[in-house]
């Protein structure tokens, strides 16, 4: 019986996956089975189903939102819920929406949404100036197939060097809507390196939203950047 063969780019890939440490975070979950998302070796997760999620000890919650935005009405709706959700994300479905959209100041993570499927250089650099995230969804290939998850790999290699030449933040998620399509942290990592991410920027697309929204819910935070201590 032949052994199986291991590629030289999977043992890579599993040294530097198992040499990583710090906190990961899903920040794109529509299900609801935090149980596994925390056994898929994350410290956290946000969700965005409609249901109240399950707290666990040692385990962060946060909750999410997700905007499908075609018009400027759509676009409109992100005042009206920014004070009630941890992150506000907006799935833009029209260039011209994807352009206004990481302009906006309460918006904190834009999908590509559109049918070009790619951002260009006014997008990224915008997305840069704003601190506007750019989500990469890992569920955006795994519900296609052939030639349509061929296009939509392409557009996010391409989207990733448009990212990478502006210093645009970014946020890799599963996007999980159901339990078969959570991932672990060494998944999501491989499929940031996939894309043309080096495996540190890739770890940072699993840790840098997280942490500025901890920012936001520590005491004292008054806007990003602006942290009244309190001397007493």
């Amino acid at each position: 019986m032949r052994k199986p063969v291991v590629s030289e780019a999977f043992i890579y890939m599993r040294t530097i996956i198992l040499n990583m440490d710090g906190e990961f975070y899903d920040m794109h979950v529509a299900c609801d089975d935090i149980d596994m998302i925390k056994e898929l070796g994350f410290k956290g997760a946000c969700t965005f189903s409609d249901r109240e999620p399950k707290h666990l000890e040692g385990f962060d919650v946060f909750r999410g939102i997700e905007i499908e935005a075609s018009n400027m009405a759509d676009l409109k709706r992100v005042a009206l819920v920014r004070k009630n959700f941890d992150v506000v994300l907006v799935n833009a479905r029209e260039i011209d929406i994807l352009r206004k959209a990481v302009r906006v100041k309460d918006v904190d993570v834009v999908h590509v949404g559109t049918k070009e499927g790619v951002i260009d250089h006014i997008i990224a650099k915008d997305a840069s100036a704003n601190k506007t995230f750019i989500e990469f969804r890992l569920s955006d290939m795994l519900n296609f197939y052939a030639n349509h998850r061929a296009r939509i790999f392409r557009n996010l290699v391409f989207n990733a060097k448009m990212i990478k030449k502006y210093s645009t933040p970014f946020v890799i998620t599963s996007g999980a809507r159901e339990k078969w399509e959570l991932r672990g942290v060494g998944e999501l990592i491989a499929f940031a390196v996939a894309l043309g991410f080096q495996p540190n920027e890739a770890k940072a697309g699993l840790q840098r939203l997280s942490e500025l929204i901890k920012i936001r819910k520590s005491k004292g935070y008054v806007a990003d950047g602006i942290i009244v201590e309190d001397k007493k």
